[in-house]
């Protein structure tokens, strides 16, 4: 029997930005994970598909799996986001029943065989392997985020990261590095050979167990983000920057399905073979070989029109030079593969068009749009671009604009880019290939100096790390904050009224606003419930107590730290709950520093968080990294007010904490910002080198993270400013 192709069975829309992640929990149960900050569980009933939606991350949610439970019966929904926080949802009993702490930024890829085998990848560069809640290995060993995992058994994992490399693990160490893919890798899934990889170089890999490369499919013209393996069709399943999904059989691409959105970002199969995706326009679109679930024509022809009518940037549909586009008539011969693209001219404009194998036909996927050929010219910062790019850095975070004209040099456009955003200069070529293919067709002047000089150049301009601002915790997610705070009144301790519980409530939206009424209430009614509820209950509390302290007022700067040492002073411990009170009385007072007129107030409070409230190595990172945040701005405030005395107190207390054994990157890294910041100060400065010796002191600790661009050019900082106190 031949091969049957897909069609569109249904589109789901619920979410308001882009679907990052979908899974197929079985043929009736879905799950999606979107920018918009919530999760969703999606459900077939009577031919209709209803969704429960949740909002339990803080920020963007990036990541989402099914995780079966060991018995075999309906497991979890697991969910990892901006919040560095990986959620079990439990769904069964509708809970988010277990969260996974440990990850210090966010959480970006998750795997797991069932409760006891589950992997996380995080843009900290590390994967951690968790049984029944609690971390078992922290995997260390990539230079930069982990973006794909797999567990293979209870032993045995898979990683990829950004650095190109595929790691084995095997107990927790690396029993195999390969040099996988000429770009960063974004995704591993099993397959009957071994497992497959895809990657920012727009390649698809499939590799023995033991990291054999058994071969390459290659079609998709930009990063391949997702992949997916359905035994029942015996189907690879991939999605792509190229806005396509791709459908192979070993070495073939069978059929090639174009969306109508810029980014195919997740894609899943469910157990009898239907596809489903998730896009940048906020939709999740089911396709199907079953003529009994197709959609109705009228719904099918409306999504053909969307494609139809999708503008299509031309860097977009691969490198086809201008004067190959083809005739009208060239349409009525059939293509060479399954989606070979075609450009063709009609009057004024240019249409794109795929080869379908599947239907034996071209079909039109856009309008193609360039901003060059028309001589669109782009205005940024009063000055006139040929493109202006938004480059996405970092999720939660304004992209950044990079401005390009056709007669620049693409690696002083680099380093110069670099330098005003502060971003390492290691980063050089990956802005320049992305300058490159992002203006495909287009005659740059490159110079013949070679690029390192480039970059040392612009090095040697950069300017100085310290002294650094303030660093605040800034979001939130207030709906979140509320359903929790809501759920918890219900069944806990009732030390206020209703009334004022519900005037507590109406404030959530706007705790950075308030009037001093409106704070009076806010901060009596949460400190009322921080005295009568559980650490399990009260963390939310502490959270908004923790926006509050973004913005005080004069007068409840006194009882806000009150509040945060209390709960410092009493809360002790490694559990979850000790862990995340804790973590977010930290970051509390961490907000409370810019806010505290006379800080000599404050000493005693001060040297209790320096000697009494040092994390130790048991400590879980998110509590130290929160400590080392709140002690870079108790630095600031030092060098601000010109304390140079209680600065030569901190050196010392700095140096011991940075010699401990278990601190990672972030934790060592804020530290570091901290001295530098102290040192800044000449007194301190001469303190630090003939006193305390702190370059030869901190050295050994930063050569553990030498891969690291920001630590060795912060050390370097550091060691410039002691040396010229001599």
């Amino acid at each position: 029997m031949g091969f049957q192709a897909y069609e569109l069975s249904k589109t789901l829309s619920l979410h308001s930005q882009d679907v990052r992640g979908v899974c197929a929990i079985s043929n009736e149960l879905l799950a999606s994970a979107s920018r918009d900050g919530t999760y969703a569980i999606w459900k077939l009933e009577n031919g209709s598909w209803t969704h429960s939606v949740y909002t339990n991350h803080d920020g963007f949610v990036n990541s989402i799996a099914y995780i079966p439970r060991s018995d075999g019966s309906l497991g979890y929904v697991a969910t990892g986001g901006q919040d560095k926080t990986v959620i079990l949802h439990d769904i069964q009993s509708d809970k988010a029943d277990v969260y996974l702490l440990g990850h210090e930024s966010n959480v970006c890829a998750i795997h797991g065989i069932n409760e006891n085998i589950i992997i996380t990848g995080s843009w900290d560069a590390t994967a951690r392997v968790w049984a029944l809640g609690q971390c078992t290995y922290t995997l260390r060993g990539h230079s930069s985020s982990v973006w794909a995992v797999l567990a293979l058994d209870a032993e045995t994992f898979v990683t990829g990261s950004a650095d190109k490399t595929i790691r084995l693990w095997k107990n927790g160490k690396t029993v195999k590095t390969i040099n996988a893919h000429n770009d960063c890798v974004r995704f591993l899934c099993r397959v009957p050979d071994g497992f497959a990889s895809c990657g920012n170089d727009a390649t698809i890999k499939i590799w023995t167990l033991d990291g054999k490369l058994l071969r390459e499919l290659n079609g998709h013209s930009s990063f391949i983000y997702s992949l997916s393996y359905n035994a029942t069709k015996d189907i690879l399943v991939s999605s792509s920057e190229d806005r396509s999904i791709r459908v192979w059989k070993e070495d073939t691409c069978l059929q090639t399905i174009t969306l109508p959105a810029t980014s195919v970002w997740s894609v899943a199969c469910t157990p009898k073979g239907n596809i489903v995706c998730g896009t940048s326009d906020g939709q999740i679109r089911i396709f199907t070989t079953d003529p009994s679930e197709l959609g109705s024509s009228s719904e099918r022809k409306a999504f053909q029109d969307q494609v139809a009518n999708f503008a299509v940037a031309s860097q977009q549909i691969g490198n086809i030079p201008k004067e190959q586009f083809r005739k009208a008539d060239d349409l009525q011969r059939p293509g060479k593969k399954d989606g070979e693209v075609a450009m063709v001219r009609h009057n004024a404009s240019v249409d794109a068009y795929q080869w379908s194998a599947a239907k034996n036909e071209w079909v039109k996927i856009g309008q193609v749009v360039d901003a060059v050929t028309n001589n669109r010219k782009q205005l940024y910062e009063g000055k006139e671009y040929d493109y202006v790019f938004d480059v996405d850095i970092e999720d939660g975070k304004p992209p950044l604009k990079l401005p390009v004209n056709v007669t620049d040099n693409p690696y002083l456009v680099a380093a110069e880019f670099l330098e005003k955003n502060r971003l390492p200069s290691t980063y050089t070529d990956q802005v320049v290939e992305f300058i490159r293919q992002n203006t495909q067709g287009m005659q740059f002047d490159v110079p013949t100096q070679n690029k390192s000089s480039t970059t040392s150049t612009a090095s040697s301009k950069r300017p100085s790390l310290f002294p650094i601002a303030y660093y605040t915790f800034t979001e939130g997610n207030l709906e979140g904050m509320r359903k929790r705070l809501l759920v918890t009144y219900e069944k806990a301790a009732k030390p206020v009224t209703d009334t004022r519980f519900r005037e507590f409530l109406s404030l959530l939206p706007k705790l950075k606003t308030l009037s001093e009424d409106e704070t009076s209430l806010c901060i009596e009614a949460s400190l009322l419930l921080l005295d009568s509820w559980s650490l399990e209950e009260r963390f939310p509390v502490l959270d908004v107590l923790r926006l509050v302290a973004l913005q005080p007022r004069d007068s409840y700067v006194p009882v806000l730290t009150d509040a945060f040492m209390q709960v410092l002073r009493t809360v002790s411990g490694q559990g979850k709950f000790e862990s995340i009170n804790r973590m977010l009385a930290l970051r509390g007072l961490a907000n409370l520093i810019p806010h505290m007129k006379d800080f000599g107030e404050y000493t005693s409070q001060i040297t209790i968080v320096m000697n009494e409230l040092c994390p130790n190595d048991t400590d879980k990172d998110e509590v130290k990294v929160a400590w080392a945040t709140l002690i870079m701005n108790i630095c600031t405030k030092y060098e601000s007010d010109i304390l140079e005395d209680l600065s030569i107190e901190l050196l010392p207390k700095l140096i011991t904490f940075l010699g401990r054994q278990r601190l990672n990157s972030e934790t060592v890294y804020r530290t570091l910002m901290a001295l530098g910041t102290l040192c800044i100060m000449p007194t301190v400065a001469s303190a630090a080198v003939q006193v305390y010796d702190v370059p030869k002191c901190v050295k050994p600790v930063v050569s553990k993270f030498e891969s690291e661009s920001r630590m060795n050019v912060a050390f370097n900082e550091l060691v410039s400013i002691c040396k010229a106190s001599q």
